[in-house]
């Protein structure tokens, strides 16, 4: 770095080159660091404060974190937005906001987000693609994960249960799940969607063609390729899906935390004599989540249970 830009968004351009060619970044990191970097610089901007890297100092951090309280962003989202920051300023010489020792506080509230009943078969109703279709009932009928849904093959589903591969490394710790009531039917449609990927890549190149076993594929000029597990295609699909049920941060989380608290209350209401631990352990091998405390915290299980400890307080 020779000479300081004029500009803040001409620095995040600098800071996304250094990012991408004299670091390990992924791409999908150094989009998202310079995508903050631009909101915070618009935020700082509208409150007519310095945003320029090398000038900014530990009070404006100290600032931008009391603004985000104010907002009331989880813990998680102030982190986010704190980093990109920090390694901002520090690229340009500027050690003061990295100096900064900030105590994050456990975020009591939700880690989680998920929807209402209605508002899941709201999502269910919507028009969808057959690969949308498919990705979406994985996670808000099955609880798969991202992952699990994206390496699905064609023999994962066989009779009335559906063979699952759990994240972690060499396809992770395989798990049974049984078949929605939809399921055979929201499959029958992707397989016929599949089928006709298949059928004109093999008319357009009928030697050359390969078909992978990955279920989920899609066409591309004339070859047939397969869904990343770091890709950002299913982001996508939850994105412009969320924007019509009027949930913006619809994402795999909010679908899989779902499915998990639907699961668990229904077994609660449907037991003779309510076995709140029993239930725990049948939606853990569900989810594939063998701790209980790590699911009773994913689900946001601890919080209604003290809302409903605070509705029978005597005072």
């Amino acid at each position: 770095m020779t000479r300081r830009p004029l500009t803040p968004e001409a620095a995040i351009e600098n800071f996304r080159w250094y990012l991408t060619t004299q670091t390990p970044a992924k791409e999908r990191t150094v989009n998202d660091y310079c995508a903050t970097l631009k909101v915070i610089v618009r935020f700082f901007r509208k409150e007519g404060r310095d945003c320029l890297p090398w000038e900014i100092t530990q009070g404006d951090v100290l600032w931008l974190l009391d603004s985000m309280i104010e907002r009331n962003l989880k813990v998680a989202t102030r982190k986010s937005y704190i980093t990109p920051l920090k390694l901002w300023c520090s690229y340009y010489k500027n050690e003061e906001p990295s100096k900064l020792k900030i105590r994050w506080p456990k975020d009591m509230r939700p880690n989680a987000d998920w929807l209402r009943e209605e508002q899941a078969r709201d999502l269910l109703a919507q028009e969808m693609e057959p690969f949308e279709e498919l990705f979406v009932h994985c996670e808000l009928c099955l609880g798969m994960r991202r992952i699990e849904v994206l390496r699905l093959t064609i023999q994962s589903f066989k009779g009335s249960y559906v063979n699952i591969l759990g994240k972690g490394p060499q396809d992770g710790k395989p798990r049974l799940m049984p078949y929605h009531r939809d399921t055979a039917m929201v499959l029958a449609r992707y397989m016929r969607y599949r089928q006709s990927v298949v059928a004109l890549a093999t008319s357009k190149k009928p030697r050359s063609t390969i078909v992978p076993e990955d279920l989920l594929i899609y066409l591309k000029g004339h070859t047939i390729k397969t869904y990343s597990e770091k890709g950002s295609g299913p982001d996508a699909w939850l994105k412009r899906l969320g924007q019509l049920i009027g949930y913006v941060m619809l994402s795999n989380h909010t679908l899989r935390r779902t499915f998990g608290r639907t699961m668990y209350r229904s077994i609660i209401a449907r037991s003779a004599g309510p076995n709140r631990e029993a239930a725990l352990v049948v939606v853990g091998v569900m989810m594939g989540i063998e701790d209980v405390r790590v699911l009773i915290d994913y689900l946001g299980i601890n919080l209604d249970d003290m809302a409903e400890a605070m509705e029978v307080f005597a005072l």
